[in-house]
């Protein structure tokens, strides 16, 4: 998982083909494929509050490196790029960590 959101840094919705490389999943656009990616993730334990929690994650994590190098051209500071991808880094984990707490007491 680690590894397909530090792909997803690129580009995030590089998050989903990074997880069909590495669990070796052919066609993940496919119904047949999308179901063997929700065993493969199963297998190692990945439920559905950690799905949704990657979800939000994903969501609210630092933007693609492309994004980031527009934000310190439009500041001008490398300080300040940094501490944004920082806050967001934080955001959404703190985001990630209360769904999937509220996922565990609801589910």
């Amino acid at each position: 998982i680690a590894v397909a959101l530090l792909s997803g840094l690129s580009a995030k919705e590089v998050v989903i083909s990074s997880l069909a490389v590495l669990f070796h999943i052919s066609n993940i656009n496919s119904p047949a494929g999308k179901i063997q990616l929700s065993m493969a993730l199963g297998e190692i334990g990945f439920g559905i509050q950690n799905v949704y929690a990657m979800l939000v994650f994903c969501l609210f994590y630092t933007p693609c490196i492309a994004a980031l190098a527009a934000i310190r051209r439009e500041t001008g500071s490398v300080k300040w790029t940094l501490r944004l991808a920082a806050f967001q880094m934080a955001a959404a984990w703190t985001a990630a960590v209360f769904i999937y707490q509220i996922g565990k007491v609801l589910l």
